[in-house]
């Protein structure tokens, strides 16, 4: 493999180098990622129902009964094997409004790493990995001026408790 990962950290775990750390990592922009990502996390197998949230019934059933009944799904970023975490990531960058903006991007795309972890699995075919993730994360930039998802997220992370995730990583 050709691809050559600058993140010593990821490729230093147990059984990890570099070329082990490009073959694991997938992402929405691999073409234009081809020194560290080795594909799409792209779902081909369709399934019945979309990540939006509040769709009613009656829309998914008109979904349902129209030309493309099933969709496909588009994650940002995955992990698989070889890396020990298969990971699914939805990605977000903010850099508009307040903290209410902020906590329904926040709610938005939470909900959508979790609807991507609990699509069923599929093994691993000639042409794409298996669909098999462990674990679904938001990877979130706060690129407010004032830090409103960052506001957003320590009041949501209160009133939730720890089965909010980890604490944010500041840089």
């Amino acid at each position: 493999m050709s691809c050559q990962p600058s993140t010593t950290s990821f490729h230093s775990l147990d059984g990890m180098d570099p070329d082990r750390a490009c073959e694991s990592l997938l992402s929405e922009s691999y073409r234009e990622m081809r020194k560290y990502a080795s594909g799409t996390p792209a779902r081909l197998s369709r399934h019945p129902f979309e990540k939006v949230i509040g769709a009613s019934a009656q829309a998914v059933v008109r979904r349902w009964k129209s030309a493309k009944p099933t969709v496909k799904s588009y994650p940002d970023l995955a992990l698989r094997a070889p890396c020990p975490y298969r990971t699914v990531f939805e990605g977000k960058y903010f850099s508009r409004g307040g903290v209410t903006a902020a906590e329904t991007a926040l709610a938005t795309n939470i909900y959508q790493a979790f609807f991507y972890r609990g699509l069923a699995r599929i093994p691993e075919t000639p042409r794409r990995p298996a669909w098999d993730y462990d674990y679904a994360c938001v990877l979130a930039y706060d690129a407010t001026p004032d830090g409103a998802l960052l506001a957003a997220w320590d009041g949501l992370r209160r009133r939730s408790g720890k089965g909010a995730g980890k604490e944010p990583v500041s840089t």
